[in-house]
């Protein structure tokens, strides 16, 4: 964009500023009045104008500043599997100073990235050269895809069998570009893909999911959810993004931002008193737990954001 362009648009946001500011409460009611009533009027800007009611999908955030978002929620459905996760942290922990060459393997991939950094690259990296799978199946890309592939050229090095990774993105990150040989991109979104390329995947195997984290009619995560992961076979991993369970999403996120997502709650209610899948490692419960055990372990905990990656695997026992 020109400079002019530039101060023209600054010029344009400060007098809707200023115009919001002097605006009479009551013409201000009546203007987005008229916008919800209109919706296609909006739609062609790229807003949703909503007014506040008890069946929005969006809630008046002025009543959940009293809220306490610090403690964890009631999950009496999930099981936890709190040693199991330790001791899966342990055995990953064992290649942890592989870690200190992945920023120079995954470039331009950086643990403090703000993104998909710290624990959670960690955590995939080492599940990865642990598990070496022989699909891969990624719903999203970006950051994780420099990770993931740096993992698997390292399984490749140590004689481990080729895995084939697809990524599904309708716009996949500039930042793959130097992994797009490597890397089968569909560019379909999750909730058009075909089901093949997810009931393909067999024990070992890992589906990776960081979408949009939101619940919509014929959307990405109820699809994934209640579409895919019933029929996927034994032993399959599937990662979810961005999971804060047994905690809300972040108070910021809700308050100051209106980010309201709504992925983990599905996510809890798809594994409460199901006898199919398990916990495999909740990196949001474990940085909160006693004695800091990622940064324990090496996994760079407390570098860049909080991890929130929630790892699941379905049981090998279950029959799909």
């Amino acid at each position: 964009m020109s400079a002019w362009r530039h101060r023209l648009a600054a010029a344009g946001w400060a007098g809707a500023r200023a115009l919001l500011r002097v605006l009479p409460a009551r013409a201000l009611r009546a203007f987005l009045t008229e916008c919800a009533r209109n919706p296609a009027m909006t739609d062609r800007a790229g807003f949703h104008v909503r007014r506040m009611g008890f069946s929005e999908p969006i809630p008046d955030v002025r009543a959940l500043n009293g809220r306490d978002f610090e403690s964890p929620r009631w999950t009496h459905g999930l099981d936890w599997r709190d040693a199991a996760q330790e001791a899966l942290v342990r055995q990953i922990a064992g290649r942890a100073a592989e870690l200190d060459a992945l920023e120079a393997e995954a470039a331009p991939f950086r643990f403090d990235n703000g993104f998909y950094g710290g624990a959670d690259a960690a955590a995939l990296y080492l599940l990865l050269r642990e598990m070496k799978p022989r699909r891969l199946v990624e719903v999203g890309s970006g950051f994780s895809t420099l990770v993931a592939q740096a993992a698997l050229r390292r399984n490749a090095r140590d004689g481990a069998l080729a895995t084939e990774h697809v990524c599904l993105d309708p716009y996949p990150n500039e930042r793959t570009a130097g992994v797009s040989d490597a890397v089968r991109f569909l560019k379909t979104p999750a909730e058009d893909a075909p089901e093949d390329v997810f009931l393909a995947l067999r024990a070992g195997d890992v589906l990776f999911v960081d979408s949009s984290h939101v619940l919509w009619p014929f959307g990405d995560v109820p699809r994934l959810v209640l579409d895919i992961l019933p029929r996927l076979r034994s032993g399959v991993w599937v990662h979810f993004h961005d999971i804060f369970l047994p905690w809300d999403y972040p108070r910021a996120w809700a308050i100051r931002e209106r980010r309201i997502w709504t992925e983990q709650y599905l996510i809890e209610a798809f594994l409460s008193g199901n006898p199919h899948w398990e916990i495999a490692l909740a990196l949001h419960r474990r940085h909160r737990a006693e004695g800091a055990p990622l940064r324990a372990a090496g996994l760079r905990d407390g570098v860049g954001h909080a991890p929130c990656a929630f790892w699941m695997r379905r049981k090998e026992t279950a029959t799909p």
